[in-house]
Order: structure tokens, then C-alpha cells, then sequence
């Protein structure tokens, strides 16, 4: 990784079965997988029972298709949304 002055950076060793919890005002990355091996994640996305669609100017991701939600709409009742703790 190329230092850089300006911010704070920070650098683990990833091994298997690791947790990474990011903000999602993080900035990440990885290094290309030289391995023979296939690299694999799973990202999850927590929300709270408050949360509410906002359509955005730009790319999201996963991409945001408001499917019938219109802004201020809350997510609850949206099967790509289910209720993991009741």
C-alpha cells in the first residue's frame, strides 16, 4: 500500500472466516487475488426499523430500484428488506 500523508490508513491481514465491520463512510479496498483459490465475501446491509427510501443523484450499491417506494416511504414493509429481529 502507497502511504499517503493526508489521511490515516490502516491495513490488516484478512484470513479466513474474518469479520470486517466498515462504516459505510469507509473507504475500502484489496489487493487482486494472486491466489489459486477463489476469493469470497458476503456483504450484509443492517438498517433500523426507522429507515426510509430516499432515491439518490448517483449510483448505489447494490443499485436502488425504488420498485413502488417513493421517497420518505419506510422499508419495513419491503420484501428485498425482511425482518431479521422482531
Amino acid at each position: 500500500m502507497t502511504a499517503n500523508t493526508d489521511v490515516d490508513v490502516a491495513e490488516y491481514e484478512q484470513v479466513g472466516a474474518t469479520v470486517l465491520r466498515a462504516v459505510v463512510e469507509t473507504l475500502h479496498s484489496a489487493p487482486g487475488n494472486e491466489l489459486a483459490t477463489r476469493r469470497r465475501a458476503v456483504s450484509l446491509r443492517w438498517l433500523g426499523d426507522d429507515a426510509t427510501f430516499a432515491s439518490r443523484p448517483s449510483t448505489t450499491s447494490p443499485p436502488d430500484e425504488p420498485n413502488g417506494l417513493t421517497p420518505g416511504d419506510t422499508l419495513g414493509d419491503d420484501p428485498r428488506f425482511p425482518l431479521v429481529v422482531g
